[in-house]
């Protein structure tokens, strides 16, 4: 998907706008599903372990809009990268901060499926929020960043001035 729209939208919208709305995208998908969780568990009648599970039906809709969320919600990386080489006034300096934004990048990415984990099992183990607390705090992770993000245009205006 990111490659045959990524560059149409980027064209069409620019780095930051388009960096803004699909990281926007992440807070959409986190939730999602637990809204996915809990249509599954009011629609489908349980079953005993034995038994095979029902079909699903329209139920697979919904984990589309999932994935879809998903690939939209991805397509930020890219963009996160078009903004950084578009900050920089100094040609020469792009590469030592791409360096430096692959560095920050690579800690969230190490970290984040240990700290994710963890909050997913202390939630479901303590029965925070029914469960339901990591998806409570990647979505106001995700405003965050939505937040942050819409605010970039202003900052990489007066860094090129």
């Amino acid at each position: 998907m990111s490659t045959v729209v990524f560059p149409y939208l980027h064209a069409r919208f620019k780095s930051v706008p388009l960096f803004t709305a699909c990281i926007g995208f992440w807070g959409v998908a986190y939730a999602l599903i637990p809204l996915v969780e809990m249509v599954v568990r009011n629609v489908l009648p349980p079953t005993p372990t034995p038994e095979p599970a029902p079909p699903l039906n329209g139920l697979w809709g919904l984990v589309l809009c999932i994935l879809v969320a998903q690939r939209i919600g991805s397509m930020a990386y890219p963009a996160y990268m078009l903004v950084v080489k578009e900050a920089m006034p100094d040609p020469a300096a792009v590469g030592a901060l791409f360096g430096l934004a692959t560095a920050a990048n690579c800690l969230g990415e190490g970290t984040a499926p240990a700290i994710a984990s963890s909050l997913f099992a202390l939630s479901i183990d303590k029965n925070l929020l029914g469960g339901n607390l990591v998806w409570v705090i990647l979505i106001a992770l995700a405003g965050f960043a939505t937040w942050f993000a819409h605010g970039l245009k202003s900052r990489v205006d007066r860094v090129l001035e």
